[in-house]
């Protein structure tokens, strides 16, 4: 999940960590202050750019694998659930509010009218992030891979 974060251009990652729920920025705080070699509360009054930059610097100093997937599940679980659960819905998948049992899999023959219906809903750099991450949780199903090559 880090090189999905680590891609991520740094005018994208801002509108990431804009869109994250307000406890989620609060705790990203504890890896800023690492970085900046302060305390937490100092951190907490920083200029959102300061705080943003020292970020993207510690993920990717640390390559931090479970705090770049927790970033990611914040995002696509908080703000953009919507587009989550409406592929889901979508290609068939049982979840319960977004989240997916072991054995769940998009219906290969479901996933490009999904991924259009998406795409004329939601914004492209969502979409695209949302099939990458589908594309490493389902690496067998082709039908995510080639919707996600598609739009490169």
């Amino acid at each position: 999940m880090y090189q999905l974060v680590a891609d991520l251009s740094p005018e994208r990652f801002t509108a990431l960590y804009r869109a994250l729920p307000d406890e989620m920025r609060r705790a990203l705080d504890a890896p800023v202050s690492r970085v900046l070699n302060a305390r937490p509360a100092f951190v907490h009054r920083q200029p959102e750019a300061i705080k943003i930059k020292a970020l993207r610097a510690y993920l990717a100093r640390e390559k931090d694998e479970t705090l770049s997937a927790e970033i990611l599940r914040a995002y696509l679980l908080g703000p953009r659930k919507a587009l989550v659960i409406a592929f889901l819905d979508a290609t068939g998948v049982k979840h319960e509010d977004g989240q997916v049992g072991e054995d769940a899999n998009p219906e290969p023959a479901k996933v490009p009218e999904a991924v259009k219906a998406l795409l004329a809903a939601n914004e492209r750099e969502d979409v695209r992030l949302y099939l990458r991450v589908a594309a490493l949780q389902w690496p067998e199903n082709k039908a995510v891979a080639a919707a996600l090559a598609e739009l490169g």
